[in-house]
């Protein structure tokens, strides 16, 4: 189902003889990737419910992930391999191994950067070129204790964000793999497992569901460093003498936890992050 909050009402709609694993909505809200038990990911026409591509896997498809500009998806499952397709060529862009179950897939807004976690706990990021994404060798992998449930991909295509079964959260930074934070205590009990994360559209806002019935909050902000002129330099009265540098480094800080009387399966960050959904058990 997709449903306009405006209308108040479901505007799309399809049923599917086998369950669905995996759905993705563009940022268009124009498109829907969908896929499941099927062993396929269809990707549909909102306003039509036109079938658009029809993508088949050697097993179910188990996580989707659909860029920006709606023209490439990528999805895996339990056959253990990787695909992108570009949408308007139709065939497959690339076919790569992911180690293992894929559980999540990422890719931001302009699918330059893809993401993917598998049932053996690793991370591997792909980077990709809109010519030729390859996916024989991913740019960077991590290993988590336990598996990756769920990776998330700043629109920007900035960092990565990973939730493991072992109460971690890490934020990468996509283009090397340098960890930029990561949570590691959780308010409630319970299973360690992270079940969702999520990234705002204007990137300032990092959104974790936890198995300990908690969802959490936290903002991301770029350090400002102001660097002093030398003291030979002219310095000239009445005029800030300080330059900005490229921001290198990124501020993290938990701004809020709300609490479900039970395990929090999936969560949604509003465009600037000032409001959440959130569902559970």
């Amino acid at each position: 189902l997709v449903y306009d909050f405006d209308a108040r009402c479901v505007v799309f709609r399809v049923t599917t003889s086998r369950a669905l694993f995996g759905v993705a909505l563009s940022a268009s809200g124009r498109r829907v990737l969908c896929g499941g038990a099927d062993r396929a990911a269809r990707l549909y026409d909102v306003a039509t419910a036109a079938l658009l591509h029809d993508a088949k896997a050697a097993d179910r498809v188990r996580a989707v992930a659909l860029c920006g500009t709606d023209d490439v998806l990528a999805f895996g499952g339990f056959d253990g391999m990787l695909r992108i397709h570009a949408v308007e060529r139709g065939a497959p862009h690339a076919v790569g191994e992911c180690g293992d179950t894929a559980r999540g897939i990422a890719i931001d807004d302009q699918a330059t950067v893809l993401a993917v976690g598998d049932d053996a706990g690793v991370v591997r990021c792909f980077h990709l070129e809109r010519r030729h994404m390859g996916l024989s060798r991913p740019a960077w992998l991590s290993t988590h204790a336990a598996k990756v449930w769920c990776v998330a991909v700043r629109r920007d295509g900035a960092m990565v964000a990973a939730g493991d079964y072992a109460n971690a959260v890490v934020v990468y930074s996509a283009s090397d793999g340098i960890v930029l934070w990561q949570k590691t205590t959780w308010l409630g009990k319970g299973a360690p497992f992270t079940w969702a994360v999520d990234f705002s559209a204007d990137g300032s806002t990092l959104a974790m569901g936890h198995w300990d019935g908690y969802a959490y909050l936290a903002s991301v902000a770029p350090k400002r460093r102001a660097q002093r002129h030398d003291e030979d330099d002219s310095i000239e009265e009445g005029v800030d003498n300080f330059e900005e540098e490229e921001a290198s480094e990124y501020d993290f800080e938990e701004t809020a936890a709300v609490q479900r009387p039970d395990r929090v399966y999936a969560i949604a960050v509003s465009s600037d992050g000032s409001k959440l959904a959130v569902g559970g058990r």
